[in-house]
């Protein structure tokens, strides 16, 4: 067996560490809740490969921390909720959930999802700048009032 690396070794030690506090302290827990293989789980946890970034993430997200929460070396037990406070990202339990959801929608809907929003922030663009009364009409807009007139 190859010798570890430090940050698979510091993984390895995160992980354990945050499986046993979130109670998903089994290799068939984790698989569950994470959607990786049981092999991927078990060669993390004993610090056997160097993990990729989207099985840092699926454990990340799993545990409920930041990606690089798994790989601070001087991370040590009960810092991780503050880490989690301090986040400039942290979510509520609710837009958590969402965020749960949206990873399992399929790419395309996906695509449809933020096609929508961002026609949403669109309109809603626009609408504050109806509120204003010195708004000018784009050019495009001028035009098509102009024809439709």
């Amino acid at each position: 067996m190859p010798a570890t690396k430090p940050s698979a070794r510091v993984l390895a030690d995160n992980l354990n560490r945050l499986m046993e506090e979130t109670h998903l302290n089994s290799n068939p827990k984790m698989v569950a809740k994470s959607g990786l293989g049981l092999g991927t789980v078990a060669r993390v946890r004993n610090a056997e490969v160097s993990a990729t970034l989207d099985t840092v993430d699926a454990l990340a997200r799993t545990l409920g921390v930041q990606p690089w929460q798994l790989l601070a070396a001087d991370l040590g037990p009960g810092e991780t909720s503050q880490a989690k406070a301090d986040s400039p990202d942290e979510l509520s339990h609710e837009a958590l959930g969402l965020a749960k959801l949206f990873d399992m929608l399929p790419d395309d809907r996906i695509k449809r999802v933020v096609a929508l929003n961002r026609a949403t922030e669109a309109i809603l663009r626009i609408l504050q700048n109806i509120d204003e009364p010195t708004t000018r009409l784009p050019a495009a807009t001028a035009k098509a009032k102009k024809h439709t007139a």
